[in-house]
């Protein structure tokens, strides 16, 4: 989050889970988020691609300069259906083999991610932005 707000990237969370028990759920790390996107604000849930929309649409940002860290099979469809670049991070469960193609990486660390981010927009040449598969 940190090096995120160094870089003055917008940071949304869109969860399924309504606003109430997100809130309490995210206690003071809500404050660092400029969205937070909740399933009651939307027609339909993950998997539906409804709450990264309302995600990116309050961010103002296009959905495909937006990168979403997900664990679960209904995050990973919807963001990619929302047209976001996925990112599947550690979970207690594989992703099934059919599911895979949803995601541009796999099994990725918090530390291979801040890696990647750590170069900032343009920088390619001191830097290895390949995120591992």
């Amino acid at each position: 989050m940190t090096l995120l707000g160094a870089h003055h990237i917008p940071k949304a969370i869109a969860t399924s889970t309504g606003r109430t028990e997100a809130s309490q759920s995210l206690g003071p790390l809500a404050a660092r988020l400029e969205v937070i996107a909740c399933g009651e604000e939307v027609p339909q849930g993950k998997a539906a691609p409804d709450v990264y929309l309302r995600a990116d649409a309050l961010l103002e940002v296009a959905p495909g300069r937006c990168l979403a860290l997900e664990d679960s099979i209904n995050g990973r469809r919807a963001a990619s259906d929302a047209g976001m670049i996925v990112v599947m991070i550690p979970d207690l469960r594989d992703a099934p083999a059919d599911e895979t193609y949803l995601c541009e990486s796999l099994n990725v660390s918090a530390a291979e991610i801040a890696s990647a981010l750590a170069c900032g927009p343009g920088d390619n040449s001191s830097c290895d932005r390949n995120i591992s598969q």
